[in-house]
């Protein structure tokens, strides 16, 4: 890796601009230390790869902090790349190409935007840290672009490197082997009560309350057949294979905030958790739930919650999991939280302008009544023949009430 830096700098004088690639799972620990000192004499243009496999809310607050000279790119479906290359060619010197450096540390995608810069797989695209060894030259029209290996900052915090090797980006055996890496992972996922999504994955049983990383580490193995002579499991092979599956997005797991609601489209999720779901509405949780299901493959959806049973929200989570109908919910939700004051502000239980009737229970009685106002009014506008009705009407109006009748 030394060498390959020292080659860097070598040619970094003739170069125009740096690409510096990290992780958008992971931008700030998989910055290449490289890259801040040929920034002193090359502008750095910030590529953040995966963005498919990152929090969608949380790559936009990086983007904001990164400042306009950073952007997020799905490399596979090719999406960002044309805003990447309008930004290359406005920079493209007016006598001849633009000679552009592809930096970051391994596994981050450098290759992957490289065949897509020169547009045909010259440089091999691999799960493997460290897969481009040298520094190497592709041309594609008005672009030159430099390749090189991924170095990796060695001062860096153990827990850097820690998750460094989740993501593929550091190799495990440097750290005590993908065993000792695989565990890590499963203690931390479990922390956060996110590990269900894993097993889902390959189908294994939910985890038991007492059970170890090591027992769920070798029952993934077993699922996955991963097992030494005798039936016994093989966990180095099967660490290799969970963290390898995740570090390529076959097992992702996306941890996001409720901005994925509404507009994301993830057809690859088939299982969803929520946690403190007991602090969401009812139209929020459905709509939160619909954001699994949407491929082929079949999907649930669970809600986390702590809450007292026979609470308010014990009973919209209860309205939650017996129906997917959103009218249904609708309707749950209304009974739930009232109907709120139909001529204010105030939407919600607390205050109604129906002393003795709900919209939910009594909808029979509403209309019939309604039905029988319209009648009056068409024969009487002025409530001149009906001037009890007028005062009791006149009565019961506010100066705000007033104002949303007119606005009706």
């Amino acid at each position: 890796m030394a060498r390959g830096g020292r080659k860097l700098a070598e040619i970094v004088e003739k170069l125009d601009l740096i690409l510096e690639v990290r992780d958008a799972r992971a931008p700030f620990s998989t910055s290449a230390p490289i890259v801040s000192t040929f920034s002193r004499l090359r502008p750095v243009l910030l590529v953040l790869a995966k963005r498919d496999l990152a929090d969608p809310e949380r790559t936009g607050v990086w983007l904001e902090a990164l400042g306009p000279d950073a952007r997020a790119l799905d490399l596979r479906r090719k999406e960002g790349l044309a805003s990447l290359r309008k930004a290359l060619s406005a920079r493209r010197p007016p006598h001849r190409e633009l000679r552009v450096a592809v930096m970051g540390i391994p596994n981050v995608g450098k290759s992957m935007l490289l065949n897509a810069l020169v547009g045909k797989a010259q440089a091999h695209v691999g799960g493997i840290p460290g897969v481009t060894r040298s520094v190497s030259w592709y041309r594609n029209g008005d672009l030159l672009v430099v390749d090189s290996p991924g170095i990796l900052d060695p001062h860096a915090e153990p827990g850097v490197h820690q998750v460094l090797s989740w993501l593929g980006c550091a190799r495990a055996e440097v750290l005590g082997g993908f065993e000792a890496a695989a565990l890590q992972f499963v203690r931390f996922l479990r922390s956060r009560g996110l590990f269900e999504v894993v097993l889902g994955k390959w189908e294994v049983r939910e985890l038991d309350v007492d059970e170890t990383p090591e027992e769920t580490l070798a029952r993934i193995g077993r699922r996955l057949g991963c097992l030494a002579p005798g039936g016994a499991v093989n966990m180095e092979l099967a660490a290799r294979r969970l963290m390898e599956a995740f570090a390529s997005g076959a097992a992702p797991v996306l941890v996001a905030t409720t901005v994925i609601e509404v507009g994301v489209d993830v057809p690859e999720a088939s299982m969803m958790v929520i946690l403190d779901a007991d602090r969401f509405g009812l139209s929020q949780l459905h709509q939160l739930r619909g954001r699994v299901g949407r491929g082929e493959r079949p999907s649930v959806c669970m809600a986390v919650t702590g809450v007292e049973v026979g609470s308010t929200a014990f009973h919209r989570l209860k309205a939650f999991a017996q129906t997917a109908d959103g009218f249904a919910l609708a309707e749950a939700d209304l009974e739930l939280r009232s109907e709120g004051n139909v001529l204010g502000a105030a939407q919600s239980g607390r205050r109604s302008d129906l002393d003795l009737l709900r919209v939910t229970r009594d909808r029979g009685v509403i209309e019939a009544a309604r039905g029988e106002a319209e009648d009056i009014i068409a024969a009487d506008p002025d409530l001149e023949d009906h001037p009890a009705l007028a005062a009791a009407i006149a009565d019961r109006l506010d100066e705000e009430s007033q104002a949303y009748l007119e606005r009706a």
